[in-house]
């Protein structure tokens, strides 16, 4: 396979990535978090735990889909650092309300400063969702054809 191939694979994997831990993240935000979200056990008959760790799986696989579109595409990293530091931001705030203040226990699960972490990583997530979007859209040619070098 040569090296447009995987790039183009690691492309599309990258893409349902990108769909399903925004998609997820937008429904944890958009059903259990803001309005009554917060007092909500379900949605669309699927429990509020469930969507959760589909998004901590998801998150998990974005994290590395990233890592390596890092390592691929590192001489481009300073036209896209807004992009990049937004990763990070996201992926900071979400993986440390999840592993650090899990341990925490329930009491803090309550608490104002995760609210206000979880808020952070919302927030900046759709900064995120809004600039990835833009990113994907100026390369969708190299997602679905092959272009070949004239």
């Amino acid at each position: 396979m040569n090296k447009k191939e995987k790039n183009r694979r690691i492309n599309i994997f990258l893409l349902a990535v990108y769909l399903g831990v925004f998609g997820t993240g937008l429904i944890m935000f958009l059903k259990f978090h803001v309005g009554d979200g917060s007092i909500r056990e379900t949605f669309i008959g699927v429990q509020k735990s469930v969507w959760l760790n589909t998004h901590r799986v998801m998150a998990i696989a974005f994290l590395t889909g990233c890592i390596i579109h890092k390592r691929r595409y590192w001489k481009l990293l300073t036209r896209h650092r807004l992009l990049f530091i937004e990763s990070i931001l996201v992926m900071g705030t979400g993986f440390y309300a999840w592993i650090a203040l899990s341990q925490a226990g329930s009491i803090f699960q309550e608490s104002i400063q995760h609210h206000r972490l979880i808020d952070s990583h919302n927030i900046i997530g759709l900064f995120l969702l809004f600039s990835l979007t833009v990113h994907i859209k100026r390369r969708w040619h190299r997602f679905f054809h092959m272009q070949k070098k004239i």
